[in-house]
Order: structure tokens, then C-alpha cells, then sequence
């Protein structure tokens, strides 16, 4: 799996574009494609806590497994606004209870997001466009 870009470069507060490229993932099955907060394997690691709800992409699987899809990165609290954790750049001042994180991944897997045992992810960071 890779990223089209690492750092992303995101204005404060906001969002960018970046392309997210896969292989090897189960043939003709629906992508889950989402911003994490960390690495699947993760000890307790849950998809519905650790990652961005709003952040999500289902694109249809390919024939071959292989794919991409373009995803917008988030700077700042996850969008949906109840998490207690977001992605910012290094210097970033966060909300009062938020965990400031200056590492996310984006998480590829198929078929249910719970799918831990084809997840693949990626680490970014974000810096100043």
C-alpha cells in the first residue's frame, strides 16, 4: 500500500487530496479505505474507536485485487466531531481534551471493516502546505 505523498500538506483546519494505492487485497470485494488514529496491529486496535467514521471510502473491489482511490486527509479533530483524537502537524495546538496525534495511518481492508487479517496500512504526517 503506499501514498501519493508523506507529508501530506494540509492547511490548518483543513483538508487534502491524496491518492492511495493497493494490491494483494481479495478480488471483486468492497474496500474499506479510512484514516486511523493507529496501525491495525495495534494491541486492542478497534475500527470503530481508532478510526475516522467520516473518513471512510467503500470503493468495489478490482478483478486483481489492485486499486486506488483518492482520499481526503484531515488536519485537526477527526470530522465527526465526538472522537477524542485527530491528526495535526507538529506545533499544532489541539482542542482541550484531544489527543493531538502527529502520526495517522490510513487503513486498507475488504470485505467488513473488521477484517484485521487483510488490513494494510500506511503511516503519514502533515506539514504546512
Amino acid at each position: 500500500m503506499t501514498l501519493a505523498a508523506d507529508p501530506v500538506p494540509v492547511p490548518p483546519g483543513g483538508f487534502a487530496t491524496v491518492r492511495v494505492s493497493w494490491e494483494g487485497q481479495e478480488p471483486r470485494t468492497l474496500m474499506f479505505v479510512g484514516i486511523c488514529r493507529r496501525p491495525t496491529n495495534s494491541p486492542g486496535f478497534e475500527p470503530g474507536i481508532d478510526c475516522s467514521p467520516l473518513s471512510e471510502l467503500n470503493p468495489n473491489g478490482t478483478p486483481d485485487g489492485t486499486g486506488s482511490i483518492d482520499l481526503e486527509v484531515f488536519r485537526g479533530r477527526t470530522p465527526d466531531g465526538d472522537s477524542d483524537w485527530g491528526c495535526f502537524a507538529p506545533g499544532d495546538e489541539p482542542p482541550s481534551g484531544v489527543q493531538a496525534l502527529t502520526t495517522c495511518y490510513v487503513r486498507v481492508t475488504n470485505d467488513v471493516v473488521t477484517n484485521a487479517e487483510d488490513a494494510r496500512d500506511v503511516a503519514f504526517t502533515i506539514t504546512d502546505p
